[in-house]
């Protein structure tokens, strides 16, 4: 999608290893501010919160809940403000 922003799995800390995407917070079509959370991932020793890169409109999830991902993989697409 031209223009769009991938949301990505955060690398946390020393922590590489792959997550489970826990919990979806936003739907398609939600507006999202810089900063807001959009879904919980689960690793191994922690649970983190995904946060939108910038303001702007949620288009896509490419990730459902149970899946897992690996660090630095796009869970999600926005279109920026």
């Amino acid at each position: 999608m031209t223009g769009s922003i991938q949301i990505v799995v955060p690398k946390v800390g020393i922590i590489s290893e792959d997550a489970y995407l826990d919990e979806w917070l936003k739907q398609p079509g939600d507006r999202l501010a810089v900063g807001e959370e959009v879904c919980a991932m689960e690793f191994d020793k922690a649970r983190v919160m995904v946060e939108a890169p910038a303001s702007g409109v949620l288009v896509e999830r490419l990730a459902a809940e149970g899946d897992r991902i690996a660090v630095g993989e796009p869970i999600a697409l926005m279109t920026p403000d």
